[in-house]
């Protein structure tokens, strides 16, 4: 099965969405990213802010004001990603967030003002 798409995060490191995870989830539960690929791939490789995940210790949430979007600039783009024993990072899930809102984060790992 072919994949949405390939991309790297701002860290170097593989990042793949599934079609599985995209039709399935994404497209399914969050319908207003279907036309959003490219701002998720925005915030892959070049976020705001990166953040370690509450609940996952192999997680990361990606957070960027995207002028890709075509939601509202109300929103941040939130994409979450798995990353496996190689770092190579599957998405799980995005979404638009509330801009004032992180939404389930842990630590700060990155923050694009402040650089890697």
């Amino acid at each position: 099965m072919k994949d949405v798409f390939k991309t790297q995060d701002v860290f170097g490191n593989n990042v793949t969405c599934t079609n599985s995870t995209w039709y399935y989830h994404i497209v399914t539960n969050h319908g207003l990213m279907s036309k959003n690929i490219s701002a998720i791939v925005d915030t892959i490789n070049d976020p705001d802010y990166v953040y370690e995940d509450k609940d996952y210790d192999s997680r990361k949430n990606f957070l960027k004001e995207s002028t890709k979007a075509t939601y509202s600039p109300k929103f941040t783009t939130k994409v979450v990603i798995e990353y496996d024993m190689n770092d190579e990072g599957s998405v799980v899930t995005a979404y638009p967030i509330n801009k004032n809102s992180k939404g389930g984060v842990g630590a700060e790992i990155y923050c694009k003002q402040n650089g890697l």
